[in-house]
């Protein structure tokens, strides 16, 4: 590839990472660190893991094929739009704060635990929820 503007360790397959590579990398537009297979672009923070996403603002941690998360993400994440931390299989978008565990669904203003397959909650999720339209616990 070309424009890296630090060291870049293993197979890199991308362009303008501004920080350091390692691992496999297919992605451009990294402002920090990236380790193991990336394949996104337009991360502002460090890269663990399989990433194929992009417009992350942080930390990234295992698979993620989405875009636009302002927090940490581990775990798999295949959605878009998270204003904070991601943790476990995310499938949804426009989450404003901490998710845990499976989640297919958007609009979430707080904590999600476990599988969520909702949207619009104002508070905090335990357990599996199917439903919307949820102002707290």
């Amino acid at each position: 590839s070309h424009d890296h503007g630090s060291h870049l360790l293993g197979k890199v397959r991308s362009h303008d990472h501004g920080s350091n590579l390692l691992g496999k990398v297919r992605s451009r537009d990294h402002g920090g660190h990236l380790l193991g297979k990336v394949r996104s672009r337009d991360h502002g923070g460090h890269l663990l893991g399989k990433v194929r996403s992009r417009n992350h603002g942080s930390h990234l941690l295992g698979k993620v094929r989405s875009r636009d998360h302002g927090g940490h993400l581990l775990g798999k994440v295949r959605s878009r739009d998270h204003g904070g931390h991601l943790l476990g299989k995310v499938r949804s978008r426009n989450h404003g704060s901490h998710l845990l565990g499976k989640v297919r669904s958007h609009d979430h203003g707080s904590h999600l635990l476990d599988k969520v397959r909702s949207r619009n909650h104002g508070s905090h999720l335990l357990g599996k929820v199917r439903s919307h339209d949820h102002g707290s616990h």
